[in-house]
């Protein structure tokens, strides 16, 4: 047994031994009488063309007001179970309109714990539009008051009047909270050892079933697998340490990312391939650019589900391109994986000289999604972020290193369920997680 496998198998013993995952109805009477004259006026007058007012139908804003938030806790001195009790600032949770679905949603998921049963919000229509709410039992619709406590524990119809009366559009309200993700994030270290120091620079981070193991192959992991190539082959574990042969007649170069179920990988001509079955067969993937853009070298990626569309991919790549010595270069594929339009495409995300935040070109460079938000970090030393899926990145406000954080080197992996690891070329590992 190498040294290396030595360190690994210490890690993964030691990271097993960490607590990984810690666990109305009020009217406003003269809003209905508002919106009763004006349907009346409208039913009384279909075939009057003088009508005034405006017809649009759309919700222009919408924002949650106070939330209640509910977190199980153990007494310190008695021991027992408690439920505390706080309140979250809605607002701070800003909410995205898609008018070409009809959908409303929350960018960034609402703390564990928060009460979606009883939700005051506010919302702005176009030209006075009139909001009501849709039944949860029946297909009736009550107009909305801003003081109404409404029920957005599963998804609620919006139902706009237009003003003039003469038409309706509804939007599908869909909040989500996280299952882990908290309010507050803390750095806490795990580990401080030799063992653990002096790694190579090839070393990544993998998070497979819940555990964080180190390794020195470029490894994607597909919901419980993980895989890797080996001169031209595809293997696959579910530990990190048994692997066994997919297919070996493939002659790969790399494997860079992995969807909901998809796999995507280089080729020995360095194109971009993809496999819908596990890697037993490959098919030439689609590039909206020259593929000599394309990076072959330095490949690290960050797949997420893209909420805007059912059953839907972002996958991010970023790379080394020997055209480009300052920054990484940087492509994207929206890939539908079910349903009507399945399928998608790599788009190039080109350098813009007016964006003076793109990503620097790291080498060893780790990316990882957590919390609505992608984060690299660097032999900078410093946790980058990106909010807008990959075309700026800013030093993040939010995912600071922990001040007693030491090394020269980090490396970084992370997901909602596990929170943010970190490894330094000094022995030490940090979990970091909202709690």
């Amino acid at each position: 047994m190498t040294a290396f496998c030595r360190i690994v198998r210490k890690f993964a013993a030691e990271l097993f031994k960490q607590d990984i995952l810690m666990k109305k109805l009020v009217r406003a009477l003269c809003v209905l009488l508002a919106a009763s004259t004006v349907l009346t006026a409208c039913l009384n007058n279909d075939n009057d063309n003088s009508m005034s007012g405006y017809s649009d139908m759309a919700i222009t804003a919408m924002t949650l007001g106070t939330l209640n938030r509910y977190v199980e806790s153990v007494s310190s001195t008695t021991g027992n179970d408690t439920v505390i009790k706080s309140t979250i600032t809605g607002s701070s949770y800003p909410l995205s309109i898609d008018h070409l679905k009809g959908l409303i949603y929350n960018l960034n998921e609402l703390p564990v714990g928060t009460d979606l049963s009883h939700v005051v919000f506010t919302a702005s229509t176009k030209n006075g539009g009139i909001i009501g709410i849709k039944s949860l039992t029946s297909d009736t619709v009550r107009i909305h008051a801003s003081t109404d406590s409404v029920d957005f524990s599963v998804p609620r119809t919006l139902r706009v009047f237009a003003a003039n009366g003469m038409g309706y559009r509804d939007y599908t309200v869909n909040l989500t909270v996280s299952e882990t993700v908290g309010i507050k994030f803390e750095w806490r270290k795990v580990i401080d050892s030799p063992l653990l120091a002096d790694w190579p620079e090839e070393t990544r981070l993998v998070i497979l079933r819940d555990t964080v193991y180190p390794t020195l192959d470029q490894v994607v992991v597909k919901d419980t697998v993980a895989y890797m190539v080996d001169n031209g082959k595809l293997l696959c574990s579910e530990n990190m340490e048994n692997w066994e042969t997919v297919a070996s007649n493939t002659t790969l170069r790399s494997i860079f990312a992995a969807g909901t179920k998809e796999l995507f990988a280089l080729d020995n001509g360095g194109n971009v391939i993809h496999s819908e079955d596990d890697g037993e067969t490959w098919s030439q993937e689609q590039l909206d650019a020259d593929d000599l853009i394309f990076p072959l070298e330095g490949l690290v990626s960050a797949t997420w589900n893209y909420r805007t569309s059912d059953s839907t991919d972002y996958v991010l790549v970023v790379g080394i391109h020997p055209l480009y010595a300052d920054e990484m270069v940087v492509w994207r594929k929206i890939s539908q994986y079910g349903g009507i339009g399945k399928g998608g495409y790599w788009a190039y995300m080109p350098f813009d000289p007016d964006n003076p935040f793109l990503l620097p070109c790291y080498e060893h460079l780790s990316l990882a999604y957590y919390n609505n938000k992608v984060l690299a970090v660097g032999k900078e030393t410093k946790i980058l972020e990106s909010r807008d899926q990959g075309i700026t990145w800013k030093t993040s406000a939010d995912y600071t290193l922990p001040k007693a954080l030491t090394g020269t080197a980090i490396r970084m992996a992370a997901n909602d369920n596990t929170g943010i690891w970190l490894l330094t070329n000094t022995g030490q590992v940090w979990h970091g997680m909202k709690r």
